[in-house]
């Protein structure tokens, strides 16, 4: 097994701070290191209000942010437990990069992305099949983890991540029956899709247009 001892995966929540499916704001960041130990898990004050909690996706309710840190408080915590040696593992990474201001070369060596690890070519439709981590973890890993329709804990998506990569990325000859599993899996229906793809008037069709109710790219 490859040394795990620079390896991290960070995942954060957001919440609503207006109506477009691009208004977001962090309100909570875990990472997990390349064992699976927790190494932070903290709230972040949003400032200029909170529009929605989308409660449905982020388990998150009014009243659990009470607390919180200042972001820049919380970001100086979170660039502590990186350096240029960091391999940095993740779901759709390039958001959570984005979210805590990590750059490659300063806080990380590279970054791997569980979703082009997984990514399935479908022959039928003649593309790529994506899935999303919670159907991944659960048709993958010999564990309980939370059901699509249930939100969960950024400290789960981290975890599940190191977990993925441990399991399958750094044994890349398992990937091929991994992803023929995940097109055969029938995936639950996501949170957003069960609402229709908006929550507390809060657009969340960033990714199907059919559906978007607040006109931002």
């Amino acid at each position: 097994m490859a040394n795990l001892d620079n390896v991290l995966s960070i995942d954060v929540e957001c919440v609503a701070n207006g109506l477009g499916h691009n208004d977001r704001a962090p309100c909570l960041v875990a990472i997990v290191d390349g064992h699976g130990r927790v190494l932070l898990r903290r709230s972040i004050i949003v400032e200029g209000g909170i529009t929605s909690y989308l409660t449905p996706v982020t388990g998150i309710k009014e009243g659990d942010l009470v607390d919180a840190h200042p972001f820049d408080v919380v970001l100086a915590e979170v660039h502590a437990y990186f350096s240029p040696e960091t391999i940095l593992v993740g779901q759709g990474i390039a958001s959570d990069i984005k979210w805590m201001h990590l750059e490659e070369g300063t806080h990380f060596q590279k970054a791997v992305d569980l979703a082009e690890h997984f990514k399935a070519w479908h022959p039928r439709y003649n593309r790529f099949n994506h899935f999303s981590l919670n159907h991944t973890a659960t048709t993958l890993l010999d564990h309980a983890v939370t059901a699509a329709h249930e939100a969960h804990d950024p400290a789960d998506d981290a975890l599940w991540s190191i977990m993925l990569y441990r399991e399958y990325v750094l044994q890349p000859k398992k990937l091929d029956a991994a992803r023929n599993k995940l097109l055969r899996t029938r995936a639950q229906p996501s949170v957003a899709k069960l609402l229709d793809y908006q929550c507390d008037g809060v657009c969340m069709a960033k990714f199907y247009k059919a559906k978007c109710i607040c006109g931002q790219e």
